[in-house]
């Protein structure tokens, strides 16, 4: 028979695992403000996404933000209303697409599989 201890961590560790549950389902089923394509093309040629990055100002500025989380699994933005955010799609070879996103709250790059986004 359990004693109280153990039914008290029991416990909390079921209502941990619901909220995680929960919230990782909330994050997955949002909808994008912004979010990378796999590929761009020129007219010429298809480059493949490579990376993201996300700028306080416009990009001729050159105020580029540091991730929140960086690591080899993601990048995370955490965004603050007192920014001007622009974030920027990197391709192969030089090119890129901008995106002036205010109404993001945070941005992310994950690497498996690779895609970028900018969430509500």
């Amino acid at each position: 028979m359990l004693n109280n201890t153990k039914k008290i961590i029991l416990f909390f560790s079921l209502l941990l695992a619901i909220v995680s549950t929960n919230c990782q389902a909330q994050e997955q089923t949002s909808t994008p403000i912004v979010s990378c394509p796999a590929t761009m093309s020129d007219g010429h040629s298809v480059y493949p996404f490579y990376t993201a990055s996300l700028y306080d100002s416009p990009v001729w500025n050159g105020i580029e933000l540091v991730p929140d989380i960086d690591n080899k699994d993601r990048l995370r933005w955490t965004l603050n209303p007192t920014i001007n955010p622009y974030f920027i799609c990197s391709y192969n070879e030089g090119h890129s697409i901008v995106f002036h996103i205010k109404q993001a709250s945070y941005c992310e790059v994950i690497n498996t599989p690779k895609q970028a986004r900018c969430m509500p």
